[in-house]
């Protein structure tokens, strides 16, 4: 879920959606910006586009393999501001107090524990100029639907997942809570909306190769979690074997909704 080619797969399936985050969180011309946990840095175009000529990006990821794909993305494309990109933590950035006008911080806080995000909020405002945005957009594992599937078999995994290190990305359960979390660290006019990716036939290609790698996701879960038997037979019968006549994706009711929050805040003067 964190390597790069799967996050290009993801956001090229969901680009409508996370296109549509980031040009509502409110970015502006000339701001300098911190694109946290970058990724691949399939943000960085449209976000080079929102900021313009006299605005500049600090791209920072923790995995030396994104740092390496952003770079090369960077060589290869032409952007709208000057780009630099980091290696580094979110615990630990690695800049200056008061240095940047805005924060885009997606898909990365779902990956860290409810404790630590404390943390991470107090590294944001450390690195956040007075008056300064937060935008943190974050996958709801909470409103993931696939099916024709009865969905109390989703909500039994997750059951049995909660207190396992399986569920990487635990945080998605709590994305709604995450409003709470910037209004107890004082942060201003927080706002909290949903955006939702439906996913049914006739799909792109690359939609079939996104939502095959995440239903084998799911399944592989399943597989590894004390289950009952008879639900564990469901989940192989419909997701277990790509070329069984019931895999879902296969089905022509096919249906895939895939949530996502977009919280904002402002860092107070």
């Amino acid at each position: 879920m964190v390597e790069s080619s799967w996050l290009d797969v993801h956001f090229q399936a969901s680009k409508t959606e996370y296109e549509a985050m980031l040009q509502s969180a409110g970015m502006q011309p000339g701001w300098k910006v911190l694109d946290a946990g970058a990724g691949s840095g399939s943000y960085l175009p449209l976000l080079s586009h929102l900021v313009g000529a006299q605005g500049t990006i600090s791209a920072l990821d923790l995995a030396e393999e994104n740092v390496a794909a952003m770079k090369q993305r960077l060589g290869q494309s032409t952007f709208c501001c000057p780009v630099e990109v980091f290696q580094g933590s979110l615990l630990d950035l690695p800049f200056e107090d008061n240095c940047f006008d805005a924060i885009w911080c997606a898909n990365t806080v779902q990956y860290f524990k409810a404790t630590q995000l404390e943390e991470i909020l107090d590294e944001f405002k450390r690195v956040l100029k007075p008056g300064g945005l937060l935008a943190m957009k974050e996958f709801d594992d909470v409103g993931l639907h696939f099916g024709p599937f009865d969905p109390v078999l989703k909500w039994h995994l997750l059951e049995a997942l909660q207190n396992s290190d399986l569920l990487l990305g635990a945080g998605a359960l709590f994305t709604v809570d995450l409003g709470s979390y910037l209004l107890a660290a004082d942060f201003n006019d927080v706002r909290f909306k949903t955006f939702v990716g439906d996913f049914q036939h006739p799909l792109q290609p690359v939609q079939k190769e996104f939502l095959a790698s995440a239903l084998q996701l799911y399944y592989s879960l399943a597989e590894q979690v004390d289950l009952p038997d008879k639900e564990l037979a469901i989940w192989r019968q419909k997701l277990g074997n790509q070329d069984n006549e019931d895999y879902l994706l296969n089905q022509p009711d096919f249906y895939f909704r895939e949530v996502h929050g977009l919280v904002t805040g402002i860092f107070p003067h």
